[in-house]
């Protein structure tokens, strides 16, 4: 026994660069997917930048031997913060049915 696409959904998943198996809850289709949108939250990128300034602050706090400014340390501190929140945050992925034309969200 095989597992064959169907054609018509095939033809839906040609024009999208990027495909996940996802399971449509109004179709109950299972199977690939089209990407359409990944969506990044707001503070995303902003938490990234401050959170990579903040460790090397921080690594440069202890190589002076405490003897830098405080700044460096309470930057460092600030920057793991930003990295812990930076891990819990999710992605927002958005998906087509090929089967029912649905648009699906998924986190990540």
């Amino acid at each position: 026994m095989t597992n064959q696409i169907p054609p018509h959904v095939l033809e839906s998943i040609r024009k999208y660069e990027r495909h996940e198996n996802v399971t449509c809850l109004q179709c109950g289709y299972s199977g690939l997917m089209g990407v359409c949108k990944v969506v990044d939250p707001p503070a995303y990128k902003f938490i990234l930048v401050w959170a990579l300034w903040s460790i090397i602050a921080l690594i440069i706090f202890a190589e002076s031997g405490g003897k830098s400014n405080m700044w460096f340390l309470i930057s460092g501190i600030v920057g793991w913060v930003c990295a812990m929140v930076y891990s819990e945050m999710k992605r927002l992925t958005f998906h087509e049915c090929p089967n029912c034309g649905a648009i699906l969200t998924k986190n990540k």
